[in-house]
């Protein structure tokens, strides 16, 4: 049997735990950092620290070539820009002083593939390090521009599919262009059998609202037949009051009831009679977990600070993440 390789933590004299100085410097940790700590069933869980940046979402452009109906783009009057690369270049000359390179993830509200130098970007940032993903829309994913992100050796290409049939796409995306993406994506599987490329890995994102509810299982299916490594459902964002009634989570921080909060299953096989049961035992539960962590995982924190994560618009205005980047209305 495989065994997985451990990290270990030493205690000095006066039983304090020390840490490899490699992973310190990796975490960002400082002399006098306050860390912040949770004891578990089994261990001891160690939060980053919030003065490591660990993660850049950098937003190329806010153009795009979809008018979805989820998008934050019907909630404000803002002008269609690129980033300039002297902006950029601001970017990059930060990641240079930082102890370690962050992840840059490219990204935001526009289409990252629109922007004309998007190829040398995510080559300078590579360069440096860094580790690189990008979330497209997929259309723009042709032959030549699947080749170019080949060779720039970006670790992580996310895709956005809100919807496993034309129908719902369209429904959702206003626009009958699965048909392509697909397309593209079949030809991003040839090219990388075909080649020695080992990058990128491939992602599936998926906007999860109440019309579209009824595909997530046919969208996993057809995110396996595709080759994705891993699968990103996320609740839909309400930015126009027509979206509101779209939402799958309506509570807010005040109305948890007293439900579990975790129930410990084992391993089992997925027929009808085990998914007619879990069916019912998730009804049982305030926030379910698959293959969740035995720590607390607080309600109220948030998962760009705890990614140690910071947002840079294509104007340069920096934020702690995406949505607060722009001005807008959200219900």
């Amino acid at each position: 049997m495989k065994t997985l390789p451990m990290n270990f933590l030493h205690a000095d004299e006066q039983g304090r735990l020390i840490l490899p100085d490699h992973e310190s410097e990796k975490l960002g940790i400082r002399p006098g950092d306050k860390i912040c700590f949770e004891i578990g069933e089994n261990g001891i869980y160690l939060h980053r620290p919030v003065s490591q940046l660990a993660r850049i979402y950098v937003e190329p452009t806010n153009m795009c070539n979809l008018s979805c109906r989820t998008c934050i783009h019907h909630s404000w009057s803002e002008s269609a820009l690129h980033m300039e690369p002297r902006i950029y270049k601001k970017i990059l000359s930060a990641i240079d002083k930082m102890p370690s390179p962050p992840t840059v993830f490219f990204g935001g509200f526009g289409e990252p593939l629109y922007h004309p130098e998007i190829i040398p970007m995510i080559q300078a940032a590579k360069e440096r390090g860094c580790r690189v993903e990008l979330i497209t829309n997929g259309i723009l994913l042709k032959e030549d521009m699947l080749n170019s992100l080949f060779q720039t050796e970006l670790d992580f290409l996310w895709v956005s599919i809100d919807g496993a049939t034309p129908e719902t796409y369209a429904d959702v995306r206003l626009g009958n262009e699965l048909p392509v993406i697909l397309n593209n994506l079949h030809i991003f599987r040839i090219l990388k059998y075909r080649s020695s490329w080992k990058k990128p890995s491939l992602g599936v994102s998926f906007v999860l609202m109440q019309r579209n509810a009824a595909d997530l299982p046919k969208v996993v299916d057809l995110s396996f037949r595709l080759g994705a490594q891993r699968i990103m459902v996320s609740n839909v964002l309400p930015f126009t009051e027509t979206m509101k009634n779209e939402k799958v989570y309506t509570k807010n921080m005040t109305q948890f009831d007293h439900r579990f909060r975790r129930i410990d299953l084992p391993r089992m096989d997925v027929n009808e009679a085990t998914i007619r049961g879990l069916e019912k035992v998730l009804g049982h539960i305030e926030i379910p977990e698959i293959a969740g962590t035995q720590f607390s995982a607080p309600y109220d924190t948030c998962p760009f600070v705890e990614r140690g994560s910071t947002s840079v618009r294509y104007d340069g205005k920096v934020s702690p993440c995406l949505p607060l980047l722009h001005d807008h209305v959200s219900f």
